[in-house]
């Protein structure tokens, strides 16, 4: 959704108008909404609570962010922060290379759908953060091709390399969350990790915004500044933070937590 939706809504606007784009924005909203009433809820009954107004009343230091999972968020609000200034300044710098404003989009949404298809699974198998070192590598590569771009080719080469760092960065920041998360807190950890994201994404798309100014000559510095974010990402995901072992198949946790439990004369 976040990558194809730069695209159609450039190609919404350009064929038709701002006024359809917000009609179909509304009317996909709505199809989610269709589409939530068919989902089977999840949650043990035993941690069920039926809706009091008393729920609302939060403890800003204990019930909003989850410790666990601080390593995640600060990930992804580094490694979102170029994709805030990315969807701010293409547009413009499409247009200015004689391109149409959504193409940067099908090149950076085609390479993203085909790393997650192909590599969906990577992190399953050589681990979270080896994973995310060499994807946010991918990244930072893909934004050193945009700041140096001269032609509308290199352009658009820089749209792929990032797309293929986004297909393996976002699942595996997601996927680590989850496995950090406390199991009778996984709403919370997700919510923070969702909350990096968002304000990586604002605060990327700000900068752009200021740095940029409609001059077209200051966009090589908009993505030197998101590579900038990209690089402290690598550098604390390799010294601020450990390698962790793979994760094992599901049946072999299995086998181990049972043996974990069972009496000598139980194993045979």
């Amino acid at each position: 959704g976040m990558a194809v939706g730069p695209w159609f809504g450039t190609q919404v606007v350009e064929h038709f108008s701002l006024n359809a784009l917000f009609y179909a924005s509304a009317g996909t909203a709505l199809v989610s909404v269709l589409v939530q009433g068919t989902l089977t809820e999840t949650l043990p009954t035993t941690q069920r609570r039926p809706f009091s107004f008393s729920l609302l009343k939060l403890d800003v230091r204990r019930e909003i962010l989850e410790p666990r999972v601080k390593a995640p968020a600060l990930a992804t609000l580094l490694c979102l922060f170029p994709y805030g200034a990315i969807v701010t300044v293409i547009p413009d710098q499409s247009q200015a290379l004689g391109l149409s404003k959504g193409l940067f989009f099908i090149y950076y949404t085609a390479a993203s759908l085909a790393m997650r298809f192909v590599f969906g699974k990577a992190s399953d198998t050589y681990g979270r953060v080896p994973v995310l070192r060499w994807s946010a590598a991918i990244l930072a590569l893909g934004l050193a091709v945009l700041v140096w771009a001269p032609s509308a080719v290199w352009f658009l080469v820089g749209a792929t390399v990032f797309g293929i760092g986004t297909g393996l960065n976002s699942p595996t920041l997601y996927a680590w969350t989850v496995d950090l998360s406390d199991p009778v807190r996984r709403g919370r950890g997700v919510a923070t990790m969702y909350i990096a994201l968002e304000v990586g994404i604002g605060l990327g798309a700000l900068a752009a915004g200021w740095i940029f100014h409609n001059q077209p000559a200051r966009l090589p510095y908009v993505h030197a500044l998101s590579l900038a974010c990209v690089l402290v990402a690598i550098g604390y995901l390799v010294f601020g933070v450990k390698a962790q072992p793979r994760p094992r198949p599901e049946s072999e946790a299995l086998a181990l937590e049972a043996m974990a439990v069972a009496g000598p004369e139980e194993i045979v």
